[in-house]
């Protein structure tokens, strides 16, 4: 083929969709909880951050207790979800580095193809994180390729992986019993600078613990409307969440929104991403990088970018794109050139929903899947040759 130039995903969205939280003077906020340190993600220097293994998650809804689950969210290495493959002992090894867009429900997908289709073990670690640029996906194939030693190395993002700055997930302690998460552009897990880093309205306490989860689960389902709205601990988190929104008014009050994309014209002007690149390439580790398109690049029916919605015009943008490869040293492939053409005539039954372009769980994964596979197919061909 010719390049042209049920679970994870609302646990996804929860992450990077704060805009859903909201709070009404007649029945009491509605905000996500977490308890600390079983949030999901935990600050890494290297990394930005990883999954927690364990994570306690819920939600206060108009004011009163809605739900709250123990789950096991992350694994060993730090990424979202079981490891459901032998690394150590497969026949072919990869690493992918992406975000929301490309989850490991769809590598796992993409791993049994390629075992089918080539009639060897293959293993597929997936290391993706929401909210992730390619910027935060080099530094991290950086970070394990020594460690792992894969035979192939892919990074895959949409358009919006260009404007995605390199971001760090600090927890820092907000008094007794509470944490606040940021979104920071600056690797300091203590320190915080207004102006470049970005307060998330989620309620992070160590006074939700898996027996309080039980007990409140409890009378929810009994019905218990009194506990469910006047349990301490739902009122103490009450409290921080309007004390969280009122800081964040606060803050941009005095020092405007913080930066929250990177916009940088120029990719040559990065040298930790440069740094990335030459790492990876001494390793000997071939590695693709890869464009996934999003519902209105998809109308397209052909590759190609779309940078409406990212504050440039289409000359910024190309010269951005082109400013990327040059640092990479290669194409940035179009996944899109590898989808079955049945799939483009209605890309909308790709989508998760109309407005929602992170693919479907159902024929979006799948036909992601298969794209990626046919994708690694054709380069092991080449290689070969």
């Amino acid at each position: 083929m010719r390049r042209t130039t049920k679970w994870v995903l609302s646990f996804v969205m929860l992450l990077v969709l704060p805009a859903q939280i909201s709070s009404t003077e007649e029945s009491g906020p509605t905000f996500s909880f977490y308890g600390y340190p079983h949030q999901p993600w935990s600050f890494d220097l290297e990394q930005g951050f990883k999954f927690n293994e364990d994570c306690i998650g819920g939600g206060v809804k108009d004011g009163a207790f809605s739900h709250c689950m123990v789950s096991k969210k992350g694994n060993k290495h730090g990424n979202v979800g079981e490891i459901s493959c032998d690394y150590d002992n497969a026949d072919l090894k990869i690493l992918f580095f992406g975000s929301s867009y490309t989850v490991t429900e769809t590598t796992d997908q993409v791993r049994d193809l390629l075992s089918e289709k080539l009639g060897k073990s293959v293993c597929i670690l997936n290391f993706w994180r929401d909210s992730a640029g390619f910027q935060n996906c080099f530094d991290i194939a950086r970070d394990v390729a020594s460690e792992f030693k894969p035979d192939l190395i892919v990074v895959a993002n949409n358009t919006l992986g260009y404007a995605f700055a390199r971001t760090w997930r600090p927890m820092i302690p907000a008094g007794d019993h509470f944490w606040h998460w940021y979104q920071s552009l600056d690797p300091d897990p203590v320190k915080i600078d207004p102006t470049r880093a970005y307060l998330q309205p989620f309620v992070i306490t160590d006074l939700v613990t898996k027996e309080w989860a039980e007990k409140m689960t409890a009378a929810k389902d009994a019905g218990d409307e009194k506990t469910l709205r006047e349990d301490p601990v739902v009122v103490s988190m009450i409290e921080e969440y309007n004390r969280i929104m009122k800081k964040k008014e606060q803050l941009v009050a005095e020092h405007g929104r913080p930066l929250s994309r990177v916009l940088l014209n120029d990719w040559t002007t990065d040298e930790k991403l440069a740094e990335a690149v030459k790492y990876v390439n001494d390793q000997e580790i071939p590695f693709l990088v890869v464009h996934v398109q999003t519902l209105p690049e998809f109308e397209m029916k052909r590759g190609g970018y779309i940078f409406k919605g990212m504050s440039m015009t289409d000359e910024e943008g190309s010269a951005r794109t082109a400013s990327f490869e040059k640092v990479i040293g290669k194409e940035v492939i179009h996944l899109i050139d590898y989808y079955k053409p049945e799939y483009l005539e209605d890309p909308v039954k790709l989508m998760s929903a109309p407005k929602n372009w992170h693919p479907g769980k159902d024929l979006g994964q799948k036909a992601m899947a298969e794209a990626f596979a046919e994708l690694i197919l054709e380069e092991a061909s080449q290689a070969a040759n």
